[in-house]
């Protein structure tokens, strides 16, 4: 289902907004928010892309940019190592999409933004804009290439010490749109662990996010990402990973709250012997949606991927799960699964799924599978006769149906707070 909005007003507005932060850019980073915006330009908003436009809210993006229009983005360059008690050491802070604080990082990680200039930065942009042409299936990416305020770069080297963990907090707490973009370069044989939280602070913010990363040869990436809150409009990422020779990469995420969250998730496996494991749990109340749209290409061979997403549905909440794995001609030896749960506690609850197999090789073990269900009546049963009461017992089998997911986060932190929003 594709919203009807009026696409010429929301162009207009794409395109002031492009123009008044394209003064505010430097001129070695312009030509790429220029590129990015070009080719926005020819796709723009051509409805009849359903898939690029499914479930996506016009109405939400259309007042936000309105509210967005009296907002000026802070300007101001962040230093690396201040103390900040707000802040914990190895961590980032960035608010409205731009960098907020810096605190105490590793020796191996270094982390840049636009307005220093730095040409690793540009240099990484400029790949993924004007290289990596899938991109352009996702308008959504150049949209937010050209109207981000300020793009991040993590560069990661490698370490004899235990892997590094990086924290990160996304916040969104002005009204109006934010147009983060990050950036993970992990260098050969280096590793990083990052936890994300997002939030936001306003319910008429709406956050709209490029995830680039690049592992490169026996590099590994490991990400956690927690979104909690009841106040956005809405949550949209498009994530883009690149993962090489015997590189590793591992994507847990829980989501409860806001309005409207989807995920677009690309991964290409583009050497051989990588590894990719992707995990996500969400929980939907009231009127809430949440959208996952994640492809996975196998271009090499010898790789192994995963995904399981689990879903406990509650009132009208509506999710879907279009996820795609491509094995490429040359891709011999391939192991690919995906696994799609769906809990339903509620019969006005709606659900989706596409799961999609392209295999263009014979040399391959790939499997897919969907379950919709609510709590069994029996498991429910055993509780109550043992003495739990029903809320209990419905706390229990609810939380042992999320596990799986739960302990695949790396972060123990994130495992007990998961388990805490999860009370019912």
């Amino acid at each position: 289902m594709v919203e009807m909005v009026n696409e010429n007003e929301l162009v207009d507005l794409f395109l002031n907004e492009h123009k008044a932060l394209s003064d505010s850019i430097l001129n070695d980073y312009k030509s790429i928010t220029e590129f990015a915006w070009e080719q926005f330009s020819k796709s723009s908003l051509d409805l009849n892309r359903a898939e690029s436009w499914r479930y996506f809210p016009f109405s939400k993006l259309l007042n936000s940019l309105k509210d967005y229009a009296n907002y000026e983005a802070p300007t101001k360059i962040v230093e690396v190592g201040e103390e900040d008690s707000e802040v914990a050491n190895n961590s980032i802070k960035i608010v409205s999409g731009c960098l907020d604080k810096i605190n105490q990082l590793n020796d191996n990680i270094e982390v840049t933004q636009t307005r220093y200039a730095d040409k690793n930065l540009v240099n990484f942009f400029d790949h993924f804009f004007k290289h990596e042409q899938e991109s352009a299936k996702n308008p959504l990416v150049f949209l937010n290439g050209s109207l981000s305020t300020s793009a991040i770069l993590i560069n990661v080297k490698p370490s004899e010490e235990k892997i590094p963990t990086l924290k990160i907090n996304l916040l969104s707490n002005e009204p109006g749109v934010s147009w983060p973009m990050i950036g993970f370069n992990i260098l050969e044989k280096a590793s990083l662990n990052v936890e994300i939280h997002v939030n936001s602070e306003d319910d008429k913010s709406l956050l709209i996010g490029n995830f680039f990363a690049k592992i490169k040869t026996q590099g590994e990436l490991n990400i956690d990402i927690i979104q909690c809150d009841n106040h956005s409009n809405g949550i949209i990422f498009q994530n883009r990973f690149v993962v090489e020779n015997a590189a590793h990469l591992k994507l847990n995420g829980f989501c409860r709250g806001g309005q409207f969250n989807r995920f677009d998730t690309e991964i290409l496996m583009t050497n051989e012997n990588s590894n990719v494991d992707v995990n996500f749990l969400s929980l939907t109340k009231g009127n809430s949606q949440q959208h996952h749209f994640i492809n996975m290409s196998h271009d090499a061979p010898n790789c192994n991927s995963s995904q399981l997403f689990r879903n406990l549905l509650f009132d009208k909440s509506n999710v879907s799960v279009d996820g795609t794995v491509l094995v490429q001609k040359g891709a011999s030896q391939t192991f690919s699964e995906q696994l799609i749960n769906n809990l339903f506690f509620s019969e006005e609850a709606k659900a989706s799924t596409k799961p999609n197999l392209q295999i263009l090789n014979d040399d391959v073990k790939c499997n897919h599978g969907v379950t919709f269900g609510q709590l069994e009546e029996e498991s429910l049963f055993y509780l109550k006769s043992r003495g739990l009461p029903e809320e209990l017992a419905i706390d229990l089998l609810t939380k042992s149906f999320a596990s799986e997911v739960i302990e695949k986060f790396h972060s123990e932190e994130m495992k007990t707070e998961i388990k805490k929003l999860l009370e019912l």
